[in-house]
Parts: structure tokens; sequence; C-alpha cells
């Protein structure tokens, strides 16, 4: 089978599908990028975000592919790691820049993250 059928399971839902590709392919082969992410992607669509941060953080070290540091960001925001989760998306915002147009922010460089102070209520409030 290849990876096209397993994505396309996983867009399904077809979680046992794709997870099985994943597995034969790393069977014979367990540096493959591709096949780390389709586990990845696969368990942290099915809510396993424990097993999906190895695959994750592995996939993340060997491809250069969209997306790959958005979803270790995800899988890192499930499971409370809110420094890490900032770190993955910020690479994944950063590897893309110079890929984003926008008629409102003719810079290719992201806008820098706001940070919160608090009111005197309290309350957070952003700040630059």
């Amino acid at each position: 089978m290849s990876f096209q059928a397993a994505w396309q399971a996983l867009e399904r839902d077809d979680f046992r599908f794709a997870e099985n590709i994943a597995r034969e392919a790393l069977g014979r082969s367990p540096g493959d990028g591709e096949a780390l992410y389709l586990l990845g992607s696969t368990l942290l669509f099915e809510g396993r975000h424990r097993e999906a941060l190895a695959p994750l953080l592995q996939a993340a070290a060997v491809l250069e592919r969209r997306g790959v540091r958005y979803r270790l960001g995800h899988c890192h925001l499930a499971l409370g790691e809110l420094e890490l989760a900032e770190q993955a998306l910020r690479a994944e915002t950063l590897a893309r820049s110079s890929t984003i147009s926008s008629p409102i922010a003719p810079s290719s460089r992201p806008a820098p993250w706001p940070t919160t102070a608090k009111t005197s209520s309290g309350c957070p409030t952003a700040t630059k």
C-alpha cells in the first residue's frame, strides 16, 4: 500500500489502516520521515497524544515538509506543554514565512507574539 492511500484513509478517520501502513513502512525503514509523520499524525488525530509525540519529534528532525511542526505543536498543546507547543508552532511559522503573502502584512517576517500583562483588576491584557 502507498502513503497516499494511508493519508486518504486518515482523512476518512480510518486510523487502523493508516497506522498499519505507517508501522509497516517503519519496519522496513525505521527512520522514514514520511512514515514517522503519518504515524504521529494518526496517533494525534486518534487522541493518543503521548504516543504521537515521539514519531512527530523524529519526523520534525528529518522532514522539511509543511505541517510537521504544526502537528507537533498541537501534540504539545494537547499534553499541556505550552512552551514546547509555542516553539514548534514558531518554527513552522518561521520556516514558511517566505511563502506567506498578505496585503496587510507586506513583511515576510511574522508579527511578534503579544505578551500579556495584568490590568489593575487582575485580568490579562495583550501588550506588545
